[in-house]
């Protein structure tokens, strides 16, 4: 600070001057302690984050292809194309033609265009219509 700021800083009254002394103290070095804390508190947070990102893996691992499941996930299914997987595929089929999602309903009706038998066109040709009835047509 100038030495005239600081000159007319000490003729201000109680209040201001506890102001003043507030104001200088945010910028002044943080004790020991404090950095201490702070890095405690930053080493708990990273703790946090690594157990919250090794449970959405171990979460998505249990989810994909599990020994107890010969089946990978369904938005899998349609990247592995063999016979399994597209009967995997129509087994899962909804009642209105189509899958989970909107993605899942084009991704299966693409692969069931290149699979040659009457029940993959019957599931195509009705996930088709649910994407038209609902205005979204192409593939």
């Amino acid at each position: 600070m100038t030495k005239d700021l600081e000159e007319t800083l000490s003729t201000l009254d109680g209040a201001h001057r506890e102001m003043v002394v507030r104001m200088k103290s945010c910028f002044a070095p943080a004790p020991a302690f404090a950095v201490r804390r702070r890095l405690h508190c930053g080493a708990l947070a990273a703790a946090a984050l690594v157990a919250v990102a090794a449970c959405g893996i171990a979460a998505s691992l249990w989810r994909g292809q599990s020994p107890a499941s010969p089946h990978p996930s369904a938005f899998r299914l349609a990247s592995v194309g063999d016979a399994a997987a597209v009967a995997e595929i129509l087994r899962t089929q909804n009642a209105d033609g189509s899958w989970q999602t909107d993605f899942l309903t084009r991704q299966n009706a693409r692969l069931l265009a290149s699979v040659d038998s009457p029940a993959a066109s019957l599931a195509r040709r009705r996930a088709l219509r649910n994407l038209r009835v609902r205005g979204i047509a192409e593939l």
